[in-house]
């Protein structure tokens, strides 16, 4: 039997015949109900959903700073004079500098208590306080590499910033930056199924974000601009089998509700 709550619901149905499966989510209280052959419960549904993943939340040290492995590999393997916006305790920037192929590694950096942290780490210079306000005061075509570990949503016109910075890059210059995903499934039960909007201490509603981006809407830092945006990777994804299910039933139209974050690579203009 399907149930949907004890009260009246809009539903979606996803069916797939060659797979025998129906599911309905009732959008008054993220109640669940399949009928597939041998599957789980309900409960069962929910727990893996929104408990089974709850350790992609970790932020690792708070709602800034961390060494934030996962942004690695988007950095390039020579990233010559580099420059990070946000480095906090220099965390990555160590991460950075340690795989070799660093010339010069600078930060601006709004909180000068852990500003001497980052330069224990390894940080040569780092220009203190708001990150809007010193880009004016940073060289001119120096830099190869910028990195914006979820930075952007602070700032107040990250648009103007990123038009600013274009004056500090080399021709071709690489731009790493992390973007919370405001599709994130957590947020989006919050909102559909909670009626809430509640800013917390970290995470997707951290009370210090300014601005919100999707997957698609993220473009606009970018590309107005001029920079070139050569990746848009989804990071920090849930385990949950089950939205992956969803993505497979929508076509990937859900797919991007999986990601707490998107690590986006782009060139400055030649």
């Amino acid at each position: 039997m399907l149930r949907c709550g004890a009260v009246p619901a809009y539903v979606f149905v996803a069916m797939s015949e060659c797979s025998s499966i129906l599911a309905v989510t009732c959008l008054n209280d993220w109640s669940f109900a399949c009928c597939v052959r041998g599957l789980r419960s309900e409960s069962g549904i929910y727990q893996e959903v929104f408990v089974a993943d709850s350790q992609v939340l970790n932020f690792g040290t708070g709602a800034y700073g961390g060494s934030r492995s996962e942004m690695l590999p988007f950095v390039p393997t020579s990233p010559g004079v580099c420059l990070e916006v946000g480095c906090y305790a220099g965390e990555f920037a160590e991460s950075v500098i340690n795989r070799g192929g660093v010339g010069e590694y600078w930060a601006l950096e709004w909180n000068g208590k852990v500003a001497a942290q980052a330069r224990k780490r390894g940080v040569d210079k780092i220009v203190e306080g708001d990150a809007q306000q010193n880009i004016d005061a940073l060289p001119s075509g120096y830099f190869d590499t910028v990195i914006c570990n979820d930075i952007l949503e602070h700032l107040v016109d990250p648009f103007l910033f990123m038009d600013s910075m274009r004056r500090t890059l080399k021709p071709g210059a690489t731009v790493i930056a992390s973007l919370p995903n405001v599709r994130y499934h957590r947020n989006l039960k919050e909102l559909l199924f909670g009626r809430q909007w509640q800013y917390k201490d970290e995470g997707i509603l951290d009370r210090t974000h300014l601005r919100f981006f999707t997957e698609l809407s993220l473009r606009a830092l970018f590309e107005p601009y001029g920079y070139e945006i050569q990746e848009v990777t989804g990071i920090n994804g849930s385990r949950s089998h089950w939205l992956k299910l969803l993505s497979w039933m929508t076509f990937g139209g859900t797919q991007d509700l999986r990601y707490l974050q998107f690590a986006v690579v782009a060139k400055s203009p030649d």
